[in-house]
């Protein structure tokens, strides 16, 4: 929304001068006016009637449709067959009532934020229409009138229509104290009761003249006003015309419309804008073109229930904020330039501009513009009246304005001159803060002179005030603050403290000393600081804090008078009421309003005298009476509430937020706007915090955006909160809603049903399982022992056979032993038979040689036969090869198998070398000498293949 602030180019505000001269008068100044051309709403230029729903937002008859504005945006709601609406009436329930081409009906909200439309004219039955466009609707308690131009009206009672017959063409009708007013185009006023219409006696005077409004003007006594006649005054018995200054102007720039408002009576032309009539019929204020509207043609005129006017203009829609106590002086040649200081001199208003000094009469009446004052060229920073004197702080030095229009008297040298404060405790010195340090002026002969610099300091500072001991405490013209102790001359600073970020400030930077009563505070854009003197340091003023909220962060604090005081921030301006530091807030002055065109760095409000605050801007001023405080604490506070939510990833979906059920939001589209507004315009500053309770952990940061976005929320039950941002508390004013998000598919109550018979079967799955593993486990077990046992006992046969078979072993070996020793004894039997053999034969070989013997040869050579015949007998062979396979049963096939060239003498040989016996005895054995037996072993081992180093008895005892 484009807000256009509109400004007075016309002498000063009256009313800003009603405590000063005593007297009243035509009031010229220009209230803010608020713009809303076709491009913001987005409809037809006309807008014929308006009216305001008990929420506060307002409803306009536009020529598109009806159009809906909450503060914040514009809607168009079109009929079904998009015909023009030309009147628009609202009964107490909010149910909308609109007239149109041939068409009448009304409107209600339902749970999600839309409207829907029902048509009561459907209602007449066989009823023709002829061309009939409803122009007024009235509502008289459970009775809806709706009223075209011709011979019938329309009544909508206990859910019936029905039309009445009018006793002439109506052309208008009206409601006035409770009375139904009609005028007949050829006979003058009808009164309308019960649905019976009685002539207004006296009234044939309006045949055929336009009676446009109908006003209440004091008791029994009404204001008619005509199109072309001017006003007229009922007072009970006759009309007579009422020859005032507003009737002469109506008649020349023709009445179209006409309200009776708190702040007087309005009236709009066809011509010339609208103007304000005060009980005498003057006009104490004109508004047209020139001085902020956008069409001078008033189609409707509407004041809302913060008293301020609504004016639907042939071209647009203008809002007027009439309950508003400031009025505004804008210096359009740009001859004042930016203002940065005022003071009401006798009957004189100074400003101090960046161009100099200006003046010009308190009295209105004098008519005369600002003028400059000659010879204050430059800079002027401040105006200060003293002791019945006015003096200018000025780029040049400081100067004495005298009451007269001479040239202002130069009483200080030092450039600069700041802020001037008294010295406690001294009476008739000043001391004033300049460019260079501090100037002292001394009061001389009644007149205030400039009488010393003070040595020792010579920083800038532009803010001074004195603690309860006298020591100077000032504000350095960008960074720290200054501690000064004077001498008591007041010529030297004795003593110079300097405090910053170091000393327990949040920067260095834009530190400005005021005071609060007797208590010095900082002003730091952060929070408001003080000096503690037990400490010694520099410390949050957490008592005045707590109490500011917001408003600690102000970085100028401005006396107001009578424990008043403005606080300044970037955000906005307030004036507030501090009680021993108990903070009660009289004024907030939204940031929109004024602070973009304060002198940034020089922002100055200035109590002019006991009723008026002067605001210094850049291009002018503007003035706010002390007693319009009252007033603004009797208007009607904005209502607040959520207007509309949608899902936006369901196609926009509207959900219900009436309270009658929680809407649920599906978890794969759990995106929500919600949109929520306040009803309150113009200028006035709306300002929001939400919070998601179940998401949010706390309230959000101001803002002014009137909706709220939240983006893939999780599962679950949400509260939304709004609340205005002016001063939350337990009674600030706030709205919410209710919805559940669903859990996704995979957590709903089926999902979590499926899981449940999934866990149940998988719970009996795994148990039979369980219990077939520990019936395996089982039977693995006692397979395992019957192995275990089988194993055991397999090993119990093993060794059991094992044993046999060692046994038998045994048994074998034994047997082997026996058949080695039968044979080793047999064998041995044949040596020492074939070695006694042998021995008898060389016995007898030497018996024969001897020549006695006795005996013949041939008996020799028969015992030499008989001899050698048992030495080599086959049958000892075969008795001891027999004896020998029995022990060395595979000794034979073996050895042939290795070596199949042995002849029988060479297996004798071998066996007897298997038995481990000697060359000795095996040489009786073959019946041959110890030679002949090692010779027989070369030729063996030659057979045999040994090696020189191969022991022949280990090979054939290893086979």
């Amino acid at each position: 929304m484009a807000l256009r602030r509109i400004w007075t180019c016309l002498i000063f505000v009256l009313s800003l001068f009603i405590g000063w001269c005593g007297r009243a008068a035509a009031d010229p100044a220009t209230p803010f006016i608020t713009n809303y051309s076709k491009r913001e709403y987005k409809a037809a230029n006309q807008n014929w009637s308006a009216a305001q729903a008990p929420n506060g937002i307002m409803y306009f008859a536009n020529s598109e449709g009806l159009l809906e504005f909450d503060g914040s945006e514009w809607t168009l709601m079109e009929l079904p067959d998009e015909t023009i609406v030309r009147s628009v009436a609202i009964d107490p329930n909010g149910r909308i009532y609109t007239g149109s081409y041939q068409e009448f009906g009304y409107w209600e909200a339902n749970s999600r934020g839309g409207f829907s439309y029902t048509s009561l004219s459907n209602l007449l039955g066989d009823y023709k229409f002829s061309n009939e466009e409803i122009w007024k609707i009235i509502i008289d308690g459970e009775r809806v009138y709706f009223q075209a131009f011709s011979n019938k009206m329309f009544l909508y009672e206990d859910g019936t229509v029905k039309d009445l017959e009018t006793p002439d063409v109506t052309l208008f009708s009206f409601s006035v104290n409770d009375q139904i007013i009609v005028q007949g185009l050829n006979k003058g006023l009808y009164l309308l009761e019960n649905g019976e219409f009685s002539f207004w006696k006296g009234s044939e005077l309006f045949a055929g003249v336009p009676v446009l409004t109908i006003l209440p003007f004091s008791k029994d006594r009404l204001i008619i006003g005509t199109a072309t006649q001017g006003l007229y005054l009922y007072d009970g018995t006759t009309f007579l015309p009422w020859n005032t200054e507003a009737s002469e102007f109506l008649k020349d720039y023709q009445l179209n419309n006409g309200i009776a408002g708190a702040s007087g009576f309005v009236f709009g032309t066809i011509q010339n804008g609208v103007i304000l009539m005060d009980q005498n019929g003057k006009i104490i204020r004109h508004l047209n073109r020139e001085n902020g509207l956008q069409n001078n043609t008033v189609l409707s005129l509407y004041e809302d229930r913060q008293h301020n006017l609504w004016l639907g203009l042939d071209n647009g829609i203008d809002y007027v904020e009439l309950s508003e106590q400031f009025y505004f002086y804008q210096d359009g040649p740009g001859l004042l330039g930016s203002v940065y200081d005022a003071a009401q001199f006798r009957d004189w208003l100074y400003l101090g501009t960046n161009h100099g000094l200006f003046r010009r009469p308190v009295d209105p009446a004098s008519n005369q513009a600002f003028s400059f004052v000659p010879g204050s060229h430059g800079q002027a920073w401040s105006l200060d009246v003293v002791d019945g004197q006015l003096l200018c702080g000025h780029n040049e030095g400081t100067f004495r304005i005298g009451p007269e229009q001479g040239a202002p008297e130069k009483i200080s040298p030092v450039t600069g001159g700041w802020l001037l404060r008294e010295v406690p405790g001294e009476p008739g010195f000043m001391i004033q803060g300049t460019y260079t340090g501090l100037a002292v002026f001394r009061k001389v002969g009644g007149n205030w002179e400039f009488s010393h610099r003070v040595r020792g300091f010579t920083q800038p500072v532009r803010y001074i005030e004195f603690d309860h001991q006298g020591t100077i405490w000032a504000s350095r013209a960008y960074e720290g603050v200054y501690r000064i102790g004077l001498s008591e001359d007041l010529r030297e600073a004795r003593k110079i403290d300097y405090f910053d970020k170091k000393a327990g400030f949040p920067s260095s930077f834009n530190i400005n000393v005021f005071k609060i009563g007797s208590q010095l505070v900082f002003a730091t854009g952060k929070s408001v600081y003080t000096y503690d003197e037990l400490k010694g340091a520099i410390v949050p003023f957490r008592r005045l804090n707590e109490g500011l909220g917001i408003l600690q962060q102000a970085h100028r604090i401005l006396p107001a008078g009578q424990n008043k005081y403005w606080f300044i921030s970037t955000e906005a301006i307030a004036l507030v009421t501090l009680e021993d530091y108990q903070v009660q807030q009289l004024l907030r002055v939204p940031f929109s309003r004024f602070l973009p065109q304060m002198v940034s760095e020089y922002q100055n409000i200035v109590l002019l005298n006991d009723s008026t605050y002067l605001f210094c801007l850049d291009d002018g001023f503007a003035a706010l009476r002390d007693s319009a405080l009252k007033q603004l604490e009797k208007k009607v506070p904005p209502g607040l509430f959520i207007r509309r939510v949608v899902q936006l990833s369901d196609s926009n979906r509207l959900l219900p937020f009436d309270g009658k059920e929680t809407p649920r939001v599906k978890y794969n589209k759990s995106n929500i706007k919600i949109r929520f507004a306040s009803p309150s315009y113009g200028y006035s500053e709306k300002r929001f915090q939400v919070r998601l309770d179940g998401f949010d952990e706390g309230w959000s940061g101001v803002s002014s955006l009137n909706y709220k976005e939240y983006t893939n929320l999780p599962a679950g039950t949400y509260t939304f909160m709004v609340r205005l941002a002016e001063d939350p508390g337990p009674g600030t004013l706030q709205d919410t809603f209710t919805f559940k998000v669903l859990p996704p598919w995979y957590a709903s109550w089926w999902a979590y049903l499926c899981y449940l018979l999934a866990a149940a079967v998988a719970v009996i799955y795994f148990r039979r399982r369980y219990r077939k593993k520990i019936q395996r486990k089982h039977e693995v077990a006692m397979e395992r022992l019957r192995h275990e046992k089988e194993e055991q006992l397999k090993e119990e046969r093993l060794l059991n056979q094992q044993r046999l078979v060692e046994l038998e072993n045994e048994k074998l070996q034994s047997e082997i032993a026996a058949k080695s020793n039968e044979l080793a004894n047999s064998t041995m039997a044949i040596i020492k038979k074939n070695e006694v053999l042998i021995a008898v034969k060389e016995a007898l070989s030497r018996l024969k040689k001897q020549k006695d013997n006795g005996l013949p040869s041939g008996a020799f050579n028969k015992l030499y036969r008989v001899i050698d015949n048992n030495i080599s007998n086959d049958d000892d062979w075969r008795i001891f090869e027999q004896s020998f396979n029995r022990a060395h049963e595979d000794f034979f096939r073996e050895l042939k198998n290795r070596h199949p060239d042995l002849t029988p003498n060479d297996l004798r040989l071998c066996a007897y070398l298997k038995m481990n016996i000697s060359s000795k005895e095996i040489a009786p054995l073959l019946n041959i000498s110890v030679r002949g037996v090692e010779i027989r072993r070369y030729r063996l081992r030659k057979k045999l293949d040994l090696e020189h180093d191969d022991n022949l008895v280990e090979y054939m005892m290893g086979l």
